[in-house]
């Protein structure tokens, strides 16, 4: 019962890190695609503001 019982800990354990690790790799990713898509709408602006020039 005893070994069981930390088995499942183990596995219970292991799935959090993984999910914790998951949930960090989409929160950088987001904030990655976020500040690309800002720089680009950026640098899109710039070329509309220097096109008449």
């Amino acid at each position: 019962f005893f070994f069981s019982f930390c088995f499942v800990l183990i596995i219970i354990i292991t799935s959090c890190f993984f999910l914790s690790c998951l949930l960090y790799d989409i929160i950088v990713f987001t904030c990655v695609i976020m500040i690309w898509f800002k720089t680009l709408r950026n640098t899109g602006l710039n070329i509309k503001l220097f096109k008449p020039l």
